[in-house]
């Protein structure tokens, strides 16, 4: 059952920004070459796509609010395609609103509609060993439309002692075509956070984290089976430019419960840490580790994920910066699926500013899966060269 989207109110936003805004924008063209776009084991099938990639970002400064208004779409052109069309375009408007009422309280609100869409070969084309004679309604990638409202209320003053701050939002997804295969992927997530700090040092705080999402499967088919309430509980630190670093490191547990019985709860220990090392100015290197469930891009079970990151980014001078990365991911997917994925990337990029608003980048990935079941195994190239012109 489709149900009607939340109004796209960020135009309400957008419109009182425009008054007296500040504005800047880019468009950005990109040659990409992918050596297997549908991330297949065999008879793998490349492609060069055409991206072009425009944005337009207003921002304005009165009394004590601050209002922003973000526009931006890309459009991928494929020089060829299988069993379809895989052309696609995906846009994004946002809107933000945000006070400072005084030193401790500020409020913050954000309104935010996404049109995009999933490669076929990923989200529930990832499934099947020939994705795309086995993927009923898959002759071109699904496109769906998201809508999302939030906001979040601190209390605290930046040299204080202690700060809280609440967070809630309601995010509904539907997707637009290849119905009624897509159906069963169309949700609504409630979501609300809890965060405390609390000053140890005058760069470094203790934090307290509690999380909670609700997941509602809007199929009529399938009411109630998929449907599960998601908790997380973090202690951890926070920390801003201390010896050179800066970042935060969660630690906790997370328990997803589902309302069907005929899926496992999940329970088990959850991290987050994000952290940046400058052993000099022009110079850093950025850790990212994770590990949770979240559901699976088929909705038919969850996914217990740990990924880890690691980057280097190097800037040769002011015009000339390089980026070297390298990524490693553990997929077990739950709810009686038996599978399990070992999935391993890495590569670099580089980026050349030319003038003062002209940029050029190439970038090379390299990713590699391997599956304990039959015919998901897939490796994948692909190389980018890009220019973008900016404004403001």
């Amino acid at each position: 059952m489709k149900r009607k989207h939340i109004l796209p109110l960020a135009m309400l936003v957008g419109a009182r920004a425009a008054y007296a805004a500040g504005v800047s924008g880019s468009i950005g063209v990109q040659e990409v070459y992918d050596d297997n776009i549908y991330r297949l084991e065999s008879r793998e099938i490349d492609a060069w796509i055409t991206k072009i990639r425009p944005s337009v970002e207003l921002e304005t400064v009165q009394g004590s609010g601050t209002y922003g208004l973000l526009l931006d779409a890309e459009a991928g052109i494929y020089s060829q395609s299988k069993q379809g069309d895989d052309d696609y375009t995906d846009y994004r408007a946002r809107g933000f609103a945000s006070w400072q009422f005084d030193i401790r309280n500020q409020l913050e609100v954000g309104l935010q509609h996404v049109k995009g869409h999933d490669d076929r070969g990923t989200g529930r084309g990832d499934v099947a060993f020939d994705k795309l004679a086995l993927v009923p309604n898959y002759d071109e990638p699904d496109e769906w439309a998201a809508n999302r409202i939030g906001a979040e209320y601190s209390f605290g003053a930046p040299s204080a002692k202690g700060r809280v701050s609440a967070t809630v939002a309601y995010t509904e997804k539907d997707y637009v075509n290849n119905d009624p295969s897509t159906d069963l992927l169309e949700r609504d997530d409630t979501e609300l956070r809890l965060l405390g700090l609390l000053k140890v040092m005058p760069k470094t705080s203790l934090l307290l984290e509690t999380r909670w999402k609700d997941i509602d499967y809007s199929d009529d088919t399938t009411i109630g089976v998929r449907d599960s309430d998601d908790m997380r509980y973090f202690v951890g630190v926070q920390w801003e430019a201390t010896a050179k670093t800066s970042g935060s490191a969660r630690f906790g547990y997370q328990e997803k419960d589902l309302d069907s019985s005929g899926f496992e709860d999940y329970d088990a220990t959850a991290w987050e840490i994000e952290a940046v090392w400058s052993p000099k100015t022009y110079s850093t290197f950025e850790l990212s580790a994770f590990r949770g469930a979240d559901d699976s891009g088929d909705a038919l079970s969850y996914v217990d994920n740990e990924v880890y990151s690691l980057r280097w980014n190097h800037d040769w001078s002011s015009r000339m910066t390089t980026t070297v990365f390298v990524e490693t991911a553990e997929e077990d997917y739950e709810g009686g699926v038996g599978r399990e994925d070992s999935t391993d990337a890495w590569g670099f990029a580089a980026s050349y500013l030319a003038s003062r608003n002209i940029e050029v980048s190439g970038e090379y990935r390299y990713e590699d899966r391997d599956s304990n079941l039959a015919g998901l195994d897939y490796k994948q190239n692909v190389v980018l060269f890009g220019a973008q012109l900016s404004f403001d």
